[in-house]
């Protein structure tokens, strides 16, 4: 979600989300390091459980600890309505090849370090924890009952380069969580009603209105990082080609698009998603353009 906003803007949500539950503690936030701080303690106590108090992305593999963090995944707060069986998906196992995706994911961390210090600092913020749990049917996960959190599950043969992709795609998730936190979004009565389903932009598919904007916001945030960072991959695995990402995130604006104007949008979103929207429809169509 960075490259859709800038830094200000999402150490402004951060510094929201702390002050709706400590307003002095949001008032000493000078800097970076005292904003994570702060946001670790704000999470700490609201999720009730322990976070190191370093500004870093601590990577979790061991079985029992793995599976800690997994219980925290399992209230998925998102929507109310679990239309994929998200809750369902991690599997309660050990993962022999645990250590090797942990490799992956370091590795993945570093070259985003490279790329974009900025970027791999707002991420270090951010993200407090991942950890990995197999699942026969998911690379990953987060939930904004757990912000902070990413369930890793990569395969082992992807390049470092699929596995940033893939942690990008969770970290924006998180950024979208606290944004909602800080400004409101949905009106959940309303959007989970199945006649104000939209079309996903990466799944491709009928979702709740909450669920999809959080899929063309991610799509957003994937092509963006590609267009100024990664460069287009050729035959990637862990999201579509990019001219196909464009097509479906644009397909996905214009189904959104569809349902509000059939009712009344103040009941459905509120004006921040309406700009998110906007933003994201006009960066993905001048790269559409561009490309």
């Amino acid at each position: 979600m960075l490259l859709q906003t800038d830094l200000d803007t999402q150490v402004r949500n951060i510094m929201g989300m702390i002050a709706l539950s400590d307003l002095d503690l949001a008032r000493n936030t000078n800097d970076l390091l005292a904003l994570g701080k702060a946001y670790r303690d704000i999470i700490s106590s609201s999720q009730q459980r322990p976070i190191s108090g370093q500004i870093t992305t601590n990577i979790i593999f061991g079985f029992e600890e793995s599976r800690e963090f997994s219980s925290y995944l399992k209230k998925d707060a998102l929507s109310l309505l679990d239309d994929k069986k998200q809750n369902n998906v991690i599997e309660d196992t050990v993962d022999s090849e645990a250590e090797e995706k942990a490799v992956l994911i370091d590795k993945a961390l570093n070259l985003l370090t490279i790329l974009d210090y900025e970027y791999s600092q707002l991420f270090k913020t951010l993200v407090t924890d991942i950890f990995i749990m197999p699942s026969s049917c998911a690379r990953g996960g987060t939930s904004s009952a757990a912000i902070g959190i990413i369930w890793a599950n990569p395969k082992c043969y992807y390049k470092v380069t699929e596995v940033l992709e893939f942690l990008i795609h969770e970290m924006t998730h998180n950024a979208l969580f606290i944004d909602e936190q800080f400004h409101q979004h949905y009106n959940y009565e309303e959007i989970l009603k199945k006649h104000n389903w939209a079309i996903s932009a990466i799944l491709n598919t009928p979702r709740p209105l909450d669920k999809v904007i959080h899929s063309i916001i991610v799509a957003t945030e994937v092509v963006l990082f590609r267009d100024k960072l990664l460069g287009h991959p050729e035959r990637p695995l862990v999201h579509p080609p990019t001219n196909m990402l464009l097509d479906q995130a644009l397909k996905s604006t214009e189904s959104v698009k569809t349902i509000i104007s059939n009712g009344n949008i103040k009941e459905l979103i509120s004006p921040r998603v309406n700009f998110l929207l906007q933003n994201a429809e006009e960066k993905l169509s001048e790269i559409k353009r561009l490309n």
